[in-house]
Formats: structure tokens, C-alpha cells, sequence
């Protein structure tokens, strides 16, 4: 694949706040890019820029090879879809879709044949005639889609495009989403603060802090090794403490968990892992096991999962499991019961301290 944007050394100035900060990245043609982190961390800002409608206070955006730093947003073949989908009230489907084009003087009968090809695409050729405010929020959704894709953008930037959507409608647009995708195959770029939307959709992910990104990767890489502790935090949650390494073995709050030799020679100090990775095991279970011996907290349930959390002396970490797979059990633990956590050594992982901030 060619890679179809480039920034090279992008910052952002908003007074004394540097908004985007020293940026350097690429995306190839056809990727699915999600650009990840929590608000203010500079990816909207990122995305603005890459679209036109930000001004970079220093660096370069490069759009298949030609530098558009300072080219409007009308002139890049980029188009946005935004949070709020900014449709016309007064205007109906076909020519909420249309709109682009009528301003790019294409001719009428054209108007009509493309936006019904990107109505066929989103599945809504049959609403064409609609008003937006007979949509649901999700067929809205897909309309602000045909309305960016019609006018043929080699990149389309998503902001937040799915944050204004309930749980299940959410889910089903990140599969709508993908199979678009697929089908047109054009680049996509989208902002979201949302972990699982992005491990989801993306073909790979950048993570942001701070205006600078901290770990691009595809969202295995990113979630299996997470470069700091920021980015095993975010992207999933981790039972993180600190610890010395003495004898092969780190301290979890205050109880021996061994962990590989190559961590235990990497001269890092501060260690977590998953709380899918450990094992919630009868008490008795215990011996013999790289575990820790708690007692259960609290039980947050969530269907067909849930999560534990296990008290370990001031401490507490979670542990996620199959409701009815908990070491033997036939239902959930209850808050205070007995429980050892099974953690196997190469499930740990170390980080060095000075990441975290």
C-alpha cells in the first residue's frame, strides 16, 4: 500500500496550550486508522488539521504526496462526517446527500444517480425521499456517510461518529461501519475515546496523550504490549502495582508473584496484568499456583461476564470471568468469600516507572 496522509513535526498552538504537539505519523491508502485517547489529548485537533479546517502552527500534511498544508478544506479531497451529522432539516435525504455536488456545479441528473448509489451503499435508497427528522439516530448516521462518500474523498475523517448513539445502535453502526469500509475502500480516519471502539474497527490505532501520540500499533499489538503504563491503561484495564524484583519474584501488594526471567532482568519496576489473564480459584486451589489469596469485594455483573474485585489486604485488583467458569464454582462468588488469584508468570507484564505520569 502507498501511504496517502503524511504530517510531518505538526504542532498546534492555542495560546499557552500546544494542543497538537510535535506529530509525526502516517496512513496508508485503504487503512482503517482510529486515532485514540481520552478529551483534550489533541486527536480531534490532529483530525481538524489533517481536514483543512485547523491551521497547524508549525509542520507540514501531505495528502497523496502533494503538500496541502495550507489548502482549504474544499480544495483537499478529504471530507469529514461530524459528532452531530449536521444534516439539512429542511431538505430531504437525496438532497441532504446532493448538496456537495449541487455547489460543485455537477449537473442534476448526475446528482441524482450518484447520491442514489451512496443511498444503495448505507442501505437507504428507500428513505431518499425522507425528511431527517423522520430518521433514527442511526439512519441520520448513515446519511452524514452517503453525503461524504458521494462526492468520492480519497480520505474520510470521522470525529466521534458514533458518540451521540445508544449502546446497541452503536454496536451495530461499528459493524455498519466496517463493512462500508470494505466496500467502497477508501481511507478512514476516525476519532474516539472510546477503547473498544477503536480495538473493534481499526486496522490500527494511535494512541495520544497530551497532544504527541505514545504507541501507533494494530489494536493486538497495542493490547497484548502495551508500550507504558498510559497505554496499558487506557486500552483496557490493568492491575498495576510497583515492586522490586528479588528472586524472580515482585510484590503485589505484599504478597510473591513470579514473574519470567526476561522481566525479571529488564530492570523495570512497576508490573500489572489483565484482569482476563488471571484466574479466580477456590481458596483451597491455591497451592501449588503463582497466586494470590484475597477475599472477594465486590461482584459487578455483566451478563456473560463479570468482574470480581478481590481485596488483597489495603489493596484491590479485578479479576474478569465467565459467569459460571470461576475455578469450579457453578454461580459467582459472593462478597466475602475466601479466593485465590491464579496469575501466570508470563501473563505479567513491566514496565519502567518513569512512564508513568
Amino acid at each position: 500500500m502507498t501511504e496517502i496522509i503524511r504530517v510531518e513535526s505538526l504542532s498546534k498552538q492555542f495560546g499557552s496550550i500546544r494542543g497538537v504537539d510535535d506529530v509525526t505519523l502516517g496512513v496508508e491508502s485503504g487503512e482503517f486508522v482510529t486515532l485514540l485517547g481520552p478529551s483534550g489529548c489533541g486527536k480531534s485537533t490532529l483530525l481538524r488539521i489533517i481536514g483543512g479546517f485547523e491551521e497547524p502552527t508549525s509542520g507540514r500534511v501531505w495528502l497523496d504526496g502533494q503538500d496541502v498544508t495550507h489548502v482549504p478544506p474544499h480544495r483537499r479531497a478529504v471530507n469529514m462526517v461530524f459528532q452531530d451529522y449536521a444534516l439539512f432539516p429542511h431538505m430531504t435525504v437525496e438532497r441532504n446527500v446532493g448538496y456537495g455536488l449541487r455547489v460543485s456545479g455537477v449537473s442534476r441528473s448526475e446528482i441524482r444517480r450518484r447520491a442514489g448509489e451512496a443511498l444503495e451503499l448505507v442501505g437507504l435508497a428507500a428513505k431518499a425521499q425522507a425528511m431527517p427528522s423522520a430518521l433514527s439516530g442511526g439512519q441520520r448516521q448513515r446519511v452524514a456517510l452517503a453525503r461524504a462518500i458521494v462526492r468520492r474523498p480519497k480520505v474520510l475523517l470521522l470525529d466521534e461518529p458514533l458518540s451521540a448513539l445508544d449502546a446497541n445502535l452503536r454496536e451495530a453502526m461499528q459493524v455498519e461501519l466496517r463493512h462500508l469500509h470494505r466496500k467502497v475502500g477508501l481511507t478512514f480516519i476516525m476519532v474516539t475515546h472510546d477503547q473498544d471502539e477503536a480495538l473493534a474497527m481499526a486496522d490500527r490505532i494511535i494512541v495520544m496523550r497530551d497532544g504527541r501520540v505514545v504507541q501507533v500499533g494494530a489494536p493486538e499489538d497495542l493490547y497484548d504490549r502495551p508500550a507504558t503504563p498510559y497505554v496499558a491503561d487506557f486500552v483496557g484495564t490493568t492491575n498495576m502495582f510497583s515492586s522490586p524484583v528479588v528472586g524472580g519474584a515482585v510484590s503485589c501488594h505484599g504478597q510473591p508473584l513470579r514473574v519470567t526471567d526476561a522481566v525479571a532482568r529488564s530492570g523495570q519496576s512497576l508490573f500489572g496484568f489483565r484482569p482476563e489473564r488471571a484466574r479466580l480459584l477456590l481458596a483451597d486451589q491455591a497451592a501449588g499456583e503463582n497466586a494470590l489469596a484475597g477475599v472477594v469485594d465486590e461482584v459487578l455483573y455483566h451478563g456473560s461476564t463479570a468482574r470480581i474485585v478481590v481485596a488483597l489486604g489495603p489493596g484491590r485488583i479485578f479479576v474478569d470471568c465467565q459467569n459460571g467458569a470461576t475455578g469450579g464454582r457453578s454461580a459467582l462468588p459472593r462478597p466475602g468469600d475466601a479466593v485465590a488469584v491464579g496469575v501466570a508468570a508470563e501473563t505479567i507484564m513491566g514496565f519502567h516507572a518513569e512512564a508513568a505520569q
